[in-house]
């Protein structure tokens, strides 16, 4: 019987972290004080201080760029700690445990109702926890050192409490810390919620944690609340998938993921969708500013993301064969052709992503592709973004190239050093996915969500791809009847035992069309390394491109045998060039004094 200002006082007074203190407030504190540990221990007490003190400076430094950018250009406000430290939307994560924490202490609260919505939650307990603070319940919990947050949920206010929190302890993992915009965001006045959300649907909260690499899925959260009218009748959550699309990220939707929770039925199109339930109201500003991003820029979807990779390795394929026969027939200008090759690669793909995909796509009809993707599984692994994931690959694979060209000038000079760059991309190609396992979804069509896990398959990759090199390096020219350098012969195996490695794992995680697709490119690879013709590397990366967009679910059977003969036709191109390379250039690369050994491996 009393009002909302009366039991608001009393549940704060009953809730708050004062010299009395409150069981509630004080059990989640312990829970604060267990998560840390998976911060400052990884490898040892030094090991573990080491991280601690690199990760207070990054988040330092991101704290300072937030607060300059919010009063430059009044871009998302961050939250502050005690001591003025700014903290900025994507360290407002909060951990499963404490979620699960919050979640039972609130249940033994007298103003608990089972039939509680977000609204309710948001009323009863976050707001007095929080007031006057101008830092989110998630933050309040994680002063001592903020959780940067790896998952990003999007959910409706509107959905029962009880049944979200459950459903989130259902499907999230231990080790995640999860964004969640009740608990992140402070919820006080409507101008200090403005002042955290900015002027600029870009750089939002949202999006800036769904676009920090470090955010690593999206787990969706339909309600029976909004059975009927869909989750994406509201607009938030388009933005948030759509980001996540962009992104290429993970996007998760366990349960509830019928058009009756999605798109409503009778189905509606998320042109329709509103910034909350009052659909009588104009658009507000939020509203206003959603509808601009997806308009102007519509959301990637997943094949148009594979095209931009086939597009990429197409060029990098067909580049330095064209460039050795009208340019510069060396290695050293194969080295070029295949730097030209990835640039225009690239320069194409953002000439389709950013110029024409505006103009040639509808941002609402896209959105609405992508929400039945995501319902039928076609976004659960992680996508290949090639101005972001090409970049650090090339970064990682140049550092070896970089490494095997510096011991080769020291030894045999610049022209045979040019070989060097060939091999450690090569490597890099083999040994990348090990520590990156999800960034080969494409491929495998699985996403692994445990850290340990991820390791031990990475383990397996590299156990693969190194018995596969040592059995090539002893027995490659004997059974094959080739005369491959022992070089030669261990990078082909590595390749070979690479690919067997990734079939494995597709296989083991019933991906079917992925499994067929591996198993032909593993096909191809070894009858290619068994044969005298060159062009390994080419076909290789013919190999990947198509394989990325072969994969694709939603392909009909007529494009699928299109996608084939344009693969087999392109491989056969490649395999006819090749087989003429080797006797046009081993002849210049012996004159340029390299060892016949390296000579072989331009092949």
């Amino acid at each position: 019987d009393r009002s909302d200002s009366q039991r608001g006082s009393m549940i704060s007074s009953s809730w708050s972290a004062s010299s009395s203190g409150s069981e509630v407030m004080n059990s989640m504190q312990r829970c604060v004080r267990r998560s840390r540990p998976r911060i400052t221990d990884r490898d040892g007490w030094c090991a573990g201080l080491a991280a601690r003190c690199f990760y207070w400076s990054r988040l330092r430094s991101d704290g300072c760029k937030a607060l300059q950018r919010s009063e430059e250009c009044g871009g998302p406000e961050p939250q502050f700690l005690e001591d003025g430290t700014p903290i900025p939307a994507k360290y407002w994560g909060i951990s499963r445990a404490q979620i699960s924490n919050l979640f039972e202490q609130a249940k033994k609260d007298p103003a608990w109702d089972d039939n509680d919505t977000a609204y309710d939650f948001v009323s009863k307990f976050v707001k007095p926890l929080t007031a006057g603070t101008g830092r989110g319940l998630a933050l309040n919990m994680n002063k001592a050192l903020p959780l940067e947050v790896n998952l990003m949920i999007s959910h409706a206010w509107c959905e029962n409490i009880g049944d979200f929190f459950s459903d989130v302890l259902q499907h999230m993992a231990k080790h995640e810390v999860a964004y969640i915009c009740f608990l992140a965001n402070y919820q006080g006045t409507r101008e200090e919620i403005k002042r955290q959300l900015g002027n600029d649907i870009n750089t939002s909260p949202f999006t800036q944690v769904i676009r920090n690499p470090h955010c690593l899925r999206l787990l969706v959260v339909p309600n029976d609340a909004l059975r009927g009218k869909g989750l994406y009748s509201r607009l938030w959550c388009d933005l948030e998938i759509k980001v996540a699309a962009d992104e290429g990220l993970p996007i998760h939707i366990p349960t509830r993921n019928s058009d009756d929770y999605l798109l409503g039925n009778p189905r509606v199109s998320s042109m329709n969708a509103r910034c909350g339930s009052r659909t009588d109201r104009p658009p507000n500003e939020d509203e206003l500013l959603i509808r601009k991003g997806i308009e102007e820029m519509p959301p990637k979807t997943a094949r148009s993301l594979t095209f931009e990779v086939c597009i990429v390795t197409m060029c990098a394929a067909f580049a330095p064969g064209l460039f050795v026969q009208c340019c510069m027939r060396s290695v050293f200008g194969w080295t070029l052709g295949l730097a030209l090759g990835i640039f225009v690669g690239m320069g194409a793909s953002f000439a389709v992503s950013r110029l024409c995909r505006p103009n040639l796509r509808n941002g609402y009809q896209v959105l609405d592709s992508v929400i039945d993707g995501a319902a039928k599984g076609w976004y659960h692994h992680r996508r290949v973004r090639p101005a972001q994931d090409i970049f650090s690959y090339l970064l990682f694979g140049g550092s070896l190239a970089v490494v095997d060209f510096l011991v080769r000038w020291n030894r045999d000079g610049f022209d045979c050093a040019t070989i060097g760059i060939v091999e450690g991309l090569s490597a890099g190609v083999c040994l990348w996915p090990i520590a990156r396992i999800n960034h080969f979804g494409p491929w495998t069509g699985v996403y692994i969500m445990r850290p340990k896990t991820r390791r031990l398959v990475g383990l397996f990759l590299a156990a693969c791809a190194g018995v596969s090199a040592l059995f090539s390096y002893h027995y490659w020219n004997v059974i094959f009847g080739t005369h491959r350098t022992s070089t030669q012969a261990i990078g082909r195996g590595m390749t070979v035992g690479w690919l067997f490695g990734l079939l494995c794992l597709s296989a083991f995680c019933r991906k079917l069309w992925h499994s067929v697709n591996l198993a032909f490119m593993f096909t191809v690879a070894l009858y290619d390394s068994g044969s005298e013709r060159g062009a390994f590397h080419e076909i290789f990366l013919l190999l990947l491109g198509f394989g990325a967009v072969q994969n694709r679910g939603e392909w009909e059977v007529g494009t699928r045998l299109l996608l084939c003969c344009m693969q087999v036709g392109s491989i056969s191109l490649l395999f006819y060039v090749g087989g003429k390379n080797p006797q046009n250039l081993l002849p210049m690369l012996q004159k340029s004094q390299c060892e016949v050994e390296d000579a072989y491996v331009f092949g």
